[in-house]
């Protein structure tokens, strides 16, 4: 089975390095399944996190975003990522992250697989150009925790990824996950299945469907939301094939009802990566959630037009399309389920609003089942408002979650919004249709006012108290605000509060890490201080709209957070 035939652009042989594979190594034999993280002890916590990069596309380096709660604390977090080597070849994975050596394996040391998850999986066999034999292409993963590293903190957070690309063959990705607890909340049952287990739909079982994952937890009287977060690598994405996804499945079963998530990996954090949060309802009584991905076509989806398979490809698989269903590695699956119901403090989220027992709080005349069409420009045929809040994945089905908790947050009366229900729509099809680059920009744009409990007026309120020396002696760390306004058009105003006199430097950064101006430096007072960005880069020219981040180094500590701007 040649995979550059129909899985993935081939790369130029002579671009393979080649190195001895340890002996000891085993190998697997298609019944690998995910399971509990061996030697590790998994810290409680309110809630669960992941975030990615995908790294199959070298060119420069990758950067992984992502938002804990402010306030929170980070109880522990792990890198995970996964690449394919030839047989005979030697994984390197030496590698920086925010300019700090992650060391998780030596080559040629005894102890080099301590931080490998599963056995290498026998991928397929791909022939050189030239060669008349056959290489065995193996995939393997690795955890790594970097909790002691302080690399994440509360608010937003950067993660540059360099040098990760000691595979031999392709590195697909790598993403974070992360356990934090927020104080206000009760303590989540938490549980973590590692491993990487494969499916793809023209291989013979085992191989040809991922084994299912059973989370158990404790039985309560009212219906829950749980977040389930997972990592994916091997579905492709434009460089690894050069255009769309094909279809993948993923099915819940929770309670006796069966969910299925259709084509929602796509290389969405970047070939050939994606990490995925599904907010999951648990209804009162319910003890188990079933996850299991498949490599499938839920319902003839048409989204693979690159190339055509061959005829003795989509033969095997049963199909008479070209939309050969994709192959994918499961990395890891984490679910966090709360104990009590939830806080009345997240009415601007889309998991808020999705829910069953909150739909009394819709207002402006929106239901839940108003027609997304009636409203917007028809992304989403046939579905309803209440849908496209409950649907997964990234790109559009990302953006169209958080564009109807907008409408529905601009809507109500009781949250501190600052759009207009008009002003949301005439955003979401002003850029409909367009790239998932341009999606993500909305997103993210949206996220900052539908997430972490309505920042938007909070920040504003909280940043005035500070400055205003009301809340002063109660400063007990370094903390970066969130900017004001947000989104924002000239200019914004970023703040920051310190315990104490501390040296420290505050700097914007592109989303490639790329620093474009540098704010402040010096040593600064205890307090409250303050700074205008007006948008332009260190030369005086006008940056173009996009999501920056900006980051505070105050001593030895870092915080940074995300802020849009939209011309």
């Amino acid at each position: 089975m040649k995979r550059c035939q129909f899985l993935r652009i081939c790369l130029p042989f002579a671009a393979l390095v080649l190195l001895l594979l340890p002996g000891s190594r085993a190998v697997a034999d298609g019944t690998e399944t995910l399971g509990s993280p061996e030697g590790v002890t998994l810290a409680s916590g309110t809630g669960i996190v992941v975030a990615g990069a995908g790294l199959a596309d070298p060119e420069g380096d990758k950067v992984i975003t992502f938002t804990i709660p402010d306030g929170a604390t980070v109880k522990q977090a792990f890198l995970y990522w996964e690449g394919q080597t030839p047989e005979g070849g030697e994984v390197d994975v030496d590698f920086k992250i925010n300019g700090m050596d992650i060391n998780a394996a030596d080559p040629g040391d005894a102890s080099a697989d301590g931080n490998r998850i599963g056995e290498p999986i026998l991928f397929y066999s791909y022939t050189p150009p030239g060669e008349t034999e056959a290489l065995d292409i193996y995939a393997i993963a690795y955890r790594y925790e970097i909790t002691d590293m302080e690399l994440v903190v509360p608010g937003e957070n950067a993660l540059t990824i360099t040098d990760l690309n000691g595979f031999g063959f392709v590195t697909d990705g790598i993403g974070v996950l992360v356990i934090y607890s927020e104080p206000s909340k009760d303590v989540a049952e938490i549980d973590v299945r590692d491993g990487i287990d494969l499916a793809f739909i023209n291989f013979e079982e085992p191989k040809k469907s991922t084994v299912p994952q059973t989370f158990t937890f404790a039985s309560s009287d009212i219906a829950r939301v749980a977040t389930l977060s997972m990592f994916f690598s091997s579905v492709q994405g434009p460089v690894s094939k050069g255009g769309t996804p094909r279809p993948t499945s993923i099915e819940v079963t929770v309670g006796g009802t069966v969910t299925l998530y259709s084509n929602i990996l796509g290389s969405n954090d970047g070939d050939e990566w994606d990490s995925v949060n599904l907010e999951v309802d648990i209804p009162a009584g319910a003890t188990s959630l079933t996850v299991q991905a498949f490599s499938r076509d839920d319902g003839g989806a048409k989204l693979g037009t690159a190339r055509p398979f061959r005829a003795d490809q989509l033969e095997s698989a049963g199909l008479e399309s070209a939309d050969l269903p994709a192959s994918l590695f499961w990395l890891a699956a984490g679910l966090s389920v709360p104990t009590g119901p939830p806080s009345g403090d997240e009415g601007c989220t889309p998991g808020y609003w999705k829910q069953e027992h909150h739909y009394g709080s819709w207002a402006g005349g929106y239901t839940p089942e108003t027609p997304f069409s009636d409203l917007f420009d028809d992304a989403f045929p046939g579905m309803s408002l209440v849908e496209v809040l409950g649907q997964g994945g990234g790109g559009l089905n990302a953006l169209g979650r958080h564009v109807v908790a907008a409408l529905l947050n601009a809507a109500s009366g009781g949250v501190a919004y600052e759009m207009t229900a008009a002003y949301v729509i005439e955003r979401f099809n002003e850029v409909y249709p367009a790239s998932k680059q341009d999606y993500n920009g909305l997103k993210d744009m949206l996220e900052q006012y539908n997430e972490r409990h309505c920042p938007l007026g909070r920040a504003e309120l909280e940043s005035r108290a500070l400055e205003n020396g009301e809340t002063e002696e109660g400063i007990q760390e370094a903390r970066l605000l969130q900017n004001y306004p947000n989104p924002f058009n000239p200019e914004t105003r970023l703040a920051f509060a310190l315990p104490e006199p501390v040296y420290i430097t505050l700097a914007i950064y592109n989303t490639l890490g790329e620093e474009i101006r540098l704010l402040s430096e010096g040593m600064f007072s205890a307090g409250v201080h303050s700074f205008i960005w007006d948008g332009n880069n260190a030369q005086g020219n006008p940056v173009p709209s996009g999501v920056y981040i900006y980051r505070l180094s105050a001593g030895s500590k870092t915080q940074v957070r995300k802020m849009s701007l939209v011309r």
